[in-house]
């Protein structure tokens, strides 16, 4: 799954070791690559199971009050 992320280490390798400038086009492009590995090995599950037990917890302490 990670093998995506080449693209982003070839991007920094040039930037630090040739001096190559960085655009925006590049930027957007990797995050589109960490978004795509996010979903695509279950990271968001997680986080948005993080965020639903919190805003469980959330309404809970607002009805207790």
């Amino acid at each position: 799954m990670f093998i995506n992320l080449n693209p982003l280490f070839s991007l920094l390798g040039a930037h630090w070791l040739l001096g190559e400038p960085i655009s925006w086009m590049q930027l957007a492009g990797f995050l589109f690559i960490v978004a795509g590995v996010m979903f695509g090995s279950g990271g968001m599950d997680d986080v948005i199971a993080r965020f639903r037990r919190a805003k469980a917890v959330e309404g809970g302490r607002k009805a207790g009050m």
